[in-house]
């Protein structure tokens, strides 16, 4: 089987959450993952929105998730792990926020690696996490949702 992550919120594809973006909550979506790959040793997830002009926006980035933990299940990075530093220069979730009218697509990546990348609180998805999981990746899943503000 292979890795998969997964919303009981929304299906791949389909429309992202309003609670979940800057018209609703702004906190992430319930998402579980199952079929991890033998040897894993720790989950990575990068949030992305693939359309924004400047090119795809950085939105939230979780390092060090424990392989036991079961998702994102409370609105918050399970406990133990780390949260990177996002595009906005954050270091929490930014949930989307596209111009009205126009949908951008938004995608969940979960990366399951063989060993700890050693990516700490604040560390770059851009620079940081390329060289920290290069020849450690064992699998990835994603998910998308596509979201358009209507105000």
């Amino acid at each position: 089987m292979a890795l998969t992550l997964t919303s009981s919120e929304y299906t791949h594809g389909g429309n992202f959450p309003a609670r979940c973006t800057c018209d609703g909550d702004n906190v992430p979506p319930v998402l579980t993952w199952s079929d991890l790959p033998e040897g894993t040793a720790e989950l990575v997830l990068l949030f992305e929105d693939s359309d924004s002009p400047g090119g795809t926006l950085v939105q939230w980035a979780v390092f060090g998730i424990d392989p036991a933990a079961e998702g994102i299940l409370d609105g918050k990075a399970p406990a133990g792990a780390v949260c990177g530093k996002n595009d906005y220069g954050r270091i929490d979730y930014a949930g989307p926020c596209p111009p009205v009218g126009r949908y951008h697509r938004f995608i969940f990546t979960l990366l399951a690696i063989k060993e700890p990348s050693g990516l700490g609180e604040g560390a770059s998805p851009r620079d940081d996490v390329p060289y920290a999981l290069s020849g450690k990746v064992l699998g990835q899943a994603q998910l998308m949702g596509k979201y358009a503000r209507k105000r």
